[in-house]
């Protein structure tokens, strides 16, 4: 498992998961030496849970296909956020002026980091449906963005926003996304 940014900014954004003979998924947070089901943290936030696994994911191959930019998502990880974290599926409304400049229907949802100079790290791409963003198994207590391709770059689509633990939206009417205010949201770069 790996978490494409680290919610603590310490162990566990990989572990190992462990099949037991009753189908049970154990984890570890340090590797296959130590108890296995011990020392796991399942109660911390995260934006994205990713599995690393043999086949490949038939959306990301999609989206490699037919997407005008390409964002390097690795083709064999699937994601499992759900298992791990409280998580919501997310739409949110889109300008008709912004879905205009948009080259296809992908967009991108950025996590906040603590990081001054790249303050946002895409972590998972979605699709744009009835002029909404939409994204699934998104993790909560998070701050992120939207994000879509206008044929020269990525463009941020949405102010930024806090999808909060019961599963509401907020959004930010911040200028300053590198307030140390808006820390208890963001993510520490890897």
């Amino acid at each position: 498992m790996k978490l494409p940014y680290d919610p603590r900014n310490v162990a566990a954004t990989k572990w190992y998961v462990v099949l037991s003979d009753r189908g049970e998924e154990l984890t570890s947070e340090w590797d296959l030496s130590t108890i296995i089901g011990g020392g796991f943290f399942p109660y911390e936030r995260g934006p994205k849970v990713f599995r690393n696994t043999y086949i490949i994911n038939e959306d990301r191959l999609r989206y490699m296909n037919r997407a005008k930019y390409r964002y390097p998502f690795a083709l064999a990880k699937t994601d499992v956020t759900s298992k791990y974290f409280l998580t919501s599926d997310i739409q949110l409304p889109l300008e008709r002026q912004q879905r205009r400049k948009l080259k296809d229907r992908y967009v991108y949802i950025a996590s906040a980091v603590r990081d001054s100079v790249n303050p946002w790290r895409i972590v998972d791409f979605g699709m744009v449906k009835h002029g909404k963003a939409c994204f699934k198994d998104m993790g909560r207590e998070v701050l992120y963005s939207v994000m879509g391709y206008d044929g020269t770059s990525l463009v941020q689509l949405t102010d930024p926003f806090i999808l909060h633990k019961n599963g509401k939206i907020e959004y930010l009417n911040t200028g300053d996304i590198n307030s140390t205010d808006l820390n208890k949201w963001k993510n520490a770069p890897l």
